[in-house]
């Protein structure tokens, strides 16, 4: 099977096992898709419904069987896997890194942002130099170069660290923050990446 309802992008697809291509399931309303693909994204999204029809396809106590046994096994690797903690303040140590350059990225990027909403008062012809202006605004936000080599490092880990520990950084959060002494991830560390860093979509107007 090539690919079902629950298939990540190509890319992410390629840093999984082989075996998570092969092995399929029936879910209880008849579609078939990759048995790792649902579990990835259930533990991920916490999404027990299938994508094409929208049923609900697991039942509760088989998924908080699975949470629990997902979560145990990172507590036990937190207690006595010294390359596993290593790996975990790694992935801590970079996303601070990130945290550090998105606030003051953000920051410039709300300006420009809210500069830009002023001029759709204006006439189309000025609001389209407007546009051009506020992009080449983006690009030389003095932290710009920072904030994305920050980025890149800190997906690239946290790729790396899914498929070694075959988990997710949602997963990270939600079980760390209960463990006394390990790191604690805050769960939106990315969101809204792609649409901060494209800034074409910033400052898109329908006319």
């Amino acid at each position: 099977m090539e690919r079902c309802a629950y298939c990540p992008t190509d890319e992410e697809r390629a840093n999984r096992p082989a075996i998570a291509r092969e092995l399929t399931c029936t879910l209880l309303c008849g579609h078939i898709v990759h048995t790792h693909c649902l579990m990835f994204e259930m533990f991920e999204s916490a999404n027990s419904t299938c994508r094409t029809c929208n049923l609900n396809v697991i039942p509760e106590d088989i998924e908080v069987f699975y949470r629990n046994r997902r979560a145990n096994r990172l507590r036990e690797l937190w207690q006595n896997s010294e390359v596993f903690r290593e790996d975990v303040k790694e992935v801590d140590k970079l996303r601070k890194n990130f945290a550090k350059y998105t606030k003051s990225y953000n920051s410039e990027l709300t300006k420009i942002k809210n500069n830009f909403k002023e001029s759709t008062k204006l006439p189309i012809g000025l609001i389209k130099q407007e546009q051009r202006n506020s992009l080449n605004a983006v690009k030389t936000i003095p932290n710009r170069r920072e904030y994305l080599v920050a980025n890149t490092r800190l997906r690239n880990k946290t790729r790396q660290f899914s498929a070694t520990y075959d988990t997710s950084y949602y997963e990270l959060s939600r079980v760390f923050n209960t463990i006394e002494g390990a790191p604690k991830f805050p769960r939106n560390y990315g969101l809204a990446y792609r649409f901060r860093t494209l800034s074409r979509y910033m400052f898109y107007v329908r006319i």
